[in-house]
């Protein structure tokens, strides 16, 4: 039997999609923040044992282990990175290259001023070295560094993407002046080996918020990477990328796992609705902490290349997406001032976890609320592996809610969860405004923990028609990482003027191709590293391009060329994306080559029609709260139920991971891959 792992961990529980000869199994465990190594080890060892193995045994016949985290976002949510310390040209020290409004949240979030040293040094506009940095200038600027803390160092340099020999330069004395026995766990950075951005201010922020969160990566995945091949694991573990795709931890850089778990999500989503032809598919990933919103049109999602994290902007490719508060581990709080709920944005985790958890936390969340109004089954929550406590769930709300507000337990928890499904509406609503995509327009992907609980009701806020819930839908991030092929970014900074103002178009392709083919071979050697035959990658070239006042990404039609008719396929390409004059020079400022590899991915098996009577799957009955008061309502096994059964509202479709709310004048309707789809009767 061959195996597959795919493990997403996030701020409440840590899912895993396993496969294995034709069968998958979906595993939930705990976060466990203070070591993510424990909760990423629990979920391989209850994967191993759903399929009767021991952990050796599974490791032994796994052909792929991918892996998203929450790392990145523990460490900027919690500030808990290094002290950094900063290297940059002289006169530059208090701009960063840039406007003040632009450093403003670097230096507040991540460096204080005295962490922010300069050293005499120039390339000029051409990109040639007029004055190298001198040695005892250095040494001096690093010890500075080093006893006022610094834990990490930064070397962000003057156009350094231009040439980076001075950068090269300060490694080269610093290495002499300190060995490694001395500088200990104090690594260097150095800006152009983790950004090519031309824009100093942006390269500068990218190393910068990526050197914060290294050591917290590097503590992690190498640990994690220890455990598996302990285990007898022998292929390199895949660490998933926040900008699609996945890469081995040796070609991982921090910044790539930010967000990674989420970007997984609408890659899988994205797969969904190519599966199903939605036009306009809108992932909501109702977690436990926050809530993950993404768009997928046609298949397809959009990317940030310069998103904020903590508001600092860095150069990043990411797919596009958005993160509010509001999941089921959210806490909520009466406001202060008028005594209004607010949901989040503080969250109980999986430890101490919400009150019901009956594990120290003290505060209602959005859980408490659901068990109060009988969404869940307190003898089946997670399938019966977690214990939860109705009753302190009723008694904190009522405590902390319903007698400040004077109503009953019942309808402050109803308040609750219509102030949870309020906050996505709103942020979908604006959204789907910005993208001048109409509600109506579009079908929700309910996936995550959470999703199938809310998301009828987000659809209702919309006037969407069809909501989709996926027997995946619990894991639904670490099934999407295993839609994600192997993919690599390589970047040149190089000014490349591809059309002279007047029209003359680029004659002499080398300049052009000798970028691209260089870029080309750094693949090709990385990726024959991995395992993967060069008849395996296939490449695609992206490149940061415009006239004199205007940049913008293009998508180029060709990955070398070889006539003018080709620089011409180009030129108009940027000329349609930038709405550019005709008579503009145009100039490729920075080239971005990726180059990408299948690995296996799951593919949903196809089943017949068995009817639309769904009694197969009624398991029992109980008293839910729809909104009015209570009502005895149909429950449902989700696994029971068969290819064309039709589940009318109210009921409920419950599984050991999630559960499924089908309120009175809707209907759930089983398809062949036994997903479901809800929509009005």
């Amino acid at each position: 039997m061959k195996f597959t792992i795919d493990i997403d961990t996030g701020g409440t529980f840590t899912d895993g999609f396993f496969t294995g000869d034709g069968q998958i199994k979906k595993i939930k465990v705990d976060t466990t923040p203070h070591d993510l190594t424990v909760c990423f080890s629990n979920c391989i060892e209850e994967g191993a044992r759903s399929f009767g193995f021991t952990v050796p045994e599974m490791l032994r016949n796994t052909e792929v282990i991918r892996f998203s985290s929450t790392i990145g976002s523990n460490t900027m949510i919690t500030k808990s990175g290094p002290k950094v310390g900063l290297v940059v040209t002289r006169g530059f020290e208090d701009s960063l290259y840039g406007e003040k409004e632009g450093r403003e949240s670097l230096f507040d979030f991540i460096l204080s001023p005295a962490m922010v040293q300069g050293i005499d040094e120039a390339v000029d506009t051409g990109g040639k070295v007029i004055k190298t940095p001198e040695g005892e200038e250095v040494r001096g600027v690093v010890k500075q560094l080093l006893q006022r803390g610094a834990r990490i160092i930064v070397v962000s340099l003057l156009r350094a993407t231009m040439n980076d020999a001075n950068e090269k330069r300060v490694r080269e004395i610093v290495a002499d002046a300190y060995p490694s026995h001395f500088l200990g766990a104090v690594p260097l950075s150095f800006s152009s080996e983790v950004s090519a951005s031309p824009d100093d201010t942006l390269r500068t922020n990218t190393a910068v918020v990526n050197a914060y969160l290294h050591r917290d990566m590097v503590k992690f995945l190498y640990k994690a990477d220890d455990y598996l091949r302990t285990r007898g694991y022998g292929k390199p573990m895949l660490v998933a990328h926040c900008g699609g795709g996945t890469a081995r931890v040796a070609k991982t850089i921090a910044l790539q796992t930010w967000g990674a778990g989420p970007a997984g999500g609408l890659a899988g989503a994205a797969l969904i609705s190519r599966l199903y032809g939605i036009e306009n598919a809108i992932s909501v990933d109702v977690g436990g902490t926050s809530t993950d919103i993404g768009i997928a049109r046609n298949g397809s999602y959009r990317y940030n290349y310069t998103p904020e994290i903590e508001g600092i902007k860095v150069s990043l490719p990411i797919i596009e997406l958005a993160s509010i508060r509001g999941g089921g581990g959210s806490i909520v709080r009466l406001n202060a001032d008028d005594k209004a709920i607010q949901v989040g944005p503080e969250s109980a985790g999986g430890l101490p976890g919400p009150v019901a958890y009956d594990l120290g936390g003290t505060e209602p969340t959005v859980t408490d609320a659901c068990l109060v109004l009988g969404y869940f089954d307190p003898d089946y929550y997670l399938g019966g592996k977690k214990k939860v406590n109705p009753e302190k769930a009723r008694q904190v709300i009522q405590e902390r809610v319903a007698s400040p507000l004077g109503m009953k337990v019942e309808e402050a928890a109803h308040k609750i969860v219509e102030e949870t499904i309020s906050i996505a509406a709103k942020a979908i609503g604006d959204i789907l405004s910005k993208a001048g995509v109409r509600p109506k327009d579009c079908s929700l992907l309910a996936v995550g923990g959470a999703g199938g609980t809310l998301c009828h009701g987000i659809a209702h806020r919309l006037s969407v028609d069809k909501v989709y819930s996926f027997t995946l839908s619990a894991v639904f991030c670490a099934f999407g990482l295993s839609t994600m092929n192997v993919v690599h970014r390589y970047e040149s900074a190089k000014a490349v003027t591809l059309k002279r103002g007047g029209g003359d178009y680029l004659s002499h392709f080398d300049e052009f191709n000798d970028v691209v083919l260089g870029l080309k071979q750094q693949a090709l050697r990385d990726m024959r590293g991995e395992g993967f035959k060069p008849e395996r990658i296939d490449f695609s070239l992206e490149l940061e391009m415009g006239g004199r006042d205007r940049l913008g990404l293009v998508q180029s039609p060709r990955i070398t060329i070889n006539s003018t008719g080709e620089v011409k396929e180009i030129c108009d390409a940027c000329i349609g994306n930038l709405a550019l004059s005709r008579n503009e020079a145009i100039t490729v400022k920075l080239f971005r080559l990726i180059a990408s590899t299948r690995v296996y991915h799951y593919q949903f098996p196809s089943h017949k029609d068995e009817g639309r009577n769904p009694g197969n799957g009624l398991k029992s009955r109980r008293n839910v709260y729809w909104g009015d008061g209570f009502i005895e309502t149909d429950i449902y096994e989700e696994k029971l139920l068969k290819c064309g059964n039709v589940v009318s509202g109210p009921a409920i479709v419950e599984s050991e991971e999630t559960t499924i709310l089908v309120p009175p004048g809707r209907k759930y309707t089983v398809d062949q891959y036994l997903n479901g789809c809800l929509e009005n009767l």
